[in-house]
Parts: C-alpha cells; sequence; structure tokens
C-alpha cells in the first residue's frame, strides 16, 4: 500500500517546464502517445520517492488545475497542435484553448455539440495509464541520486535530427533532394560535420531565400521557425521558380568555389554567402568578381579575429569586429542575419568598383548616408 509520493533534493524544481511543454505532454496524452516511465523508489514506510519522472507528473497535474504549487500554470488550457504537418488533426481540435474544468463541464452538458468529444477527452486524460518502475533494496540511499543521473545521460537530439523528422515536400527538399540539401555545393563546404549539419544549413538558407522574397527581409532561423517553415511548405514543388533559381545558385557557387573550402568552415558565414549570391548572381559583374572578393573578405576578416584574440584589432577594418560577433553570438536571430548581410553587400559593390574592401571611416561614412 503506497501512502504517498516524496520528491528528493536532487531533483529538479517541480515547475521547470514551459506552459508548452505541459501542453505538448497533454496533447500527447490524448493522441495515446506512449510517454517515458516514471521512476520510483518504494521507501519502507510505503512511500515512493520519485527517482524520475517529476515534470510529467507535475504537468498532468497542473492540467487537472490539482496542483497548487504550480502558481504559474495550474489549470492551464489545452493545446492541440503538432509539430511535423498540417494534415495530424485530431478529434480534440476543437477543444483547443479550454481548461479541463472548462472540459468537464461541456462532458456533462448534453446540448452541447462538443459534449462527446469532451467527455471522451477526459475520460481519455483520466484513464491513461503511466508505466511506473518501482526500486528497492539500494545499498546505499545515494545510488538514487546516481540511477537519476543515469536516466538522464541520453544524448538529446539536434535541431537537425529534430527538422529530420518532419514530413512534407520541403523537408524532402532539405534531408533527400540532391538539388537543394544533398547539394554538391554543401558537401564541399567545410562547415561541421556533426548529423545533419550541412542539411540545417540549407534549411536556414531556403527560410531566408523565401522569407526575404516576399518580405525584403530576413527571418529569425531557430528551430521553432525552420520546423514551422517546413511545416507550412509541405507542398512545395521541385520544379517552382524560386526552387530552380535557389538550385542554379548553388551550382554556381560549386563550380567558382573549386576545391579550396577550407575558408568555409562556419554555418553562419555560409548562409549570409549563400544569401549574397541569391540576391546579386543575376549580374554577370558581380557573379564574376565574386569568389575573388569572397576569399579577400575571409582572409581580411580571419586576420582581424587573430588581433581581437590578442586584444588588438586593425582600427582601419573595425566594422569587421561587429560582423564577427553577429557570426558567433546569435547568429540565427534577424539582426544578426541582416547586419551581415549589409556588410557583404556594401562590401562586394566596393569590390566590383574599385577592387577593394571598405575601410572602416568609408564603411561608416556609408551607413550614414544611408541611415543604416
Amino acid at each position: 500500500m503506497f501512502v504517498g509520493i516524496d520528491f528528493p533534493e536532487y531533483q529538479r524544481e517541480p515547475d521547470i517546464w514551459s506552459r508548452q511543454q505541459k501542453q505538448r505532454l497533454i496533447d500527447s496524452i490524448l493522441r495515446q502517445f506512449d510517454i517515458s516511465s516514471v521512476y520510483f523508489y518504494v521507501k519502507d514506510n510505503g512511500v515512493l520517492e520519485c527517482i524520475d519522472g517529476r515534470q510529467r507528473l507535475n504537468a498532468i497535474m497542473s492540467f487537472l488545475n490539482d496542483n497548487p504549487s504550480d502558481e504559474r500554470d495550474n489549470g492551464f488550457p489545452l493545446m492541440i497542435e503538432n509539430e511535423i504537418s498540417s494534415g495530424l488533426a485530431t478529434e480534440y481540435d476543437a477543444l483547443c484553448g479550454r481548461t479541463f474544468a472548462q472540459l468537464e463541464a461541456l462532458a456533462s452538458d448534453e446540448t452541447s455539440d462538443l459534449h462527446v468529444i469532451a467527455r471522451d477527452a477526459c475520460a481519455t486524460v483520466r484513464n491513461y495509464t503511466i508505466t511506473t518502475v518501482h526500486l528497492s533494496n539500494a545499498s546505499d540511499v545515494q545510488e538514487f541520486n546516481l540511477q537519476f543521473l543515469r536516466l538522464n545521460l541520453g544524448a538529446l537530439i539536434n535541431a537537425g535530427e529534430k527538422l529530420h523528422a518532419m514530413i512534407g515536400g520541403m523537408r524532402d527538399l532539405i534531408f533527400e533532394n540532391e538539388r537543394v540539401g544533398k547539394h554538391p555545393f554543401f558537401e564541399s563546404v567545410n562547415i561541421p560535420t556533426r548529423r545533419y549539419a550541412k542539411e540545417l544549413t540549407a534549411a536556414q538558407v531556403l527560410l531566408q531565400i523565401f522569407t526575404y522574397s516576399k518580405s525584403k527581409d530576413f527571418a529569425r532561423a531557430r528551430h521553432v521557425d525552420l520546423q514551422l517553415f517546413v511545416k507550412q511548405h509541405e507542398e512545395v514543388d521541385p520544379s517552382s521558380t524560386d526552387i530552380v533559381d535557389i538550385v542554379a545558385v548553388l551550382d554556381a557557387l560549386r563550380e567558382g568555389l573549386g576545391s579550396s573550402d577550407d575558408f568555409l568552415k562556419n554555418r553562419a558565414i555560409t548562409v549570409s554567402l549563400i544569401l549574397l549570391a541569391w540576391e546579386n548572381f543575376s549580374d554577370a559583374t558581380m557573379k564574376d568578381k565574386f569568389w575573388d572578393f569572397v576569399r579577400t573578405f575571409m582572409a581580411k576578416l580571419n586576420a582581424q579575429v587573430a588581433q581581437m584574440k590578442a586584444f588588438k584589432i586593425d582600427e582601419r577594418y573595425a566594422y569587421l569586429a561587429d560582423f564577427q560577433r553577429h557570426i558567433t553570438q546569435a547568429s540565427v536571430e534577424k539582426p544578426a542575419v541582416r547586419a551581415r548581410h549589409e556588410v557583404l553587400t556594401a562590401n562586394l559593390n566596393n569590390w566590383v568598383a574599385k577592387g577593394a574592401l571598405m575601410t572602416d571611416s568609408e564603411y561608416r561614412a556609408r551607413g550614414t548616408r544611408t541611415g543604416t
């Protein structure tokens, strides 16, 4: 006979999860997905000590409006959604935005069109079976601290792996199509080779080009933004003008890159150079001088970075310190993408006109004139 649940000190605080994380757990329960087991140590007095699963229990109790310790989210509303496709609707979609108390009220109201669905939702949550594992006979109580750590050793899947789990046309362009995500250009550059890093680069490029084509501005490219983008473009046509234009740019970049790939080692700068090429390759003058410009710019940037590490920068090109910051800090945020593009565009134009990079005074004067 179990008489209660304790949470040991090594457990995380009870309210670490965001509301969205809690809502997705309830969504999973309504879809009858299997959620992770909850581990308990059975103490001699019949109390269950929770070794792993506190956040899941907290989320369920909060949804049931039975968790007064969750001051922020006790009684939070239902949210039915999915990350991978607009075609995975459920019968419970009509219940979005309602709390469990409101679902119970609807379940009792036989005049409501949502009566049956609300009744089924309440029953599904109440009757959902959580797998529990009961541990006992430890030689040392501190072994359960070790147990907690071991249960949480699983490697978190990265953004590329999460995106790979999506479905639809845009996902296939990114992960399966040799004309885009597996284009030889991405295979040639020297960006990190961790799982799906190059496909993630292709996804960022597609997001930015599609966004810029419509709004003349760039987008934030965090995982959640890429996920939404892929979901919104499930039906993308691989033969559409946008995709054909992107492939043409990648073809030209691969041809111009040759075997000299050592200077392209960073995803953010690779994305920015592709965006620069995409915007300018319709001009043959720009296209002809592009790689000479890129190699010169990257050499100057690398030299500036080396001097920055020695706490001494070349004041003639001080603006490159800001450019480097937009590579290393919050590189997928819209301001960083926009700032990199402005620096590269200004310098490419100067290179075509004068055969040289802009000095700091020239770049700053340009900003004053243009209001950037």
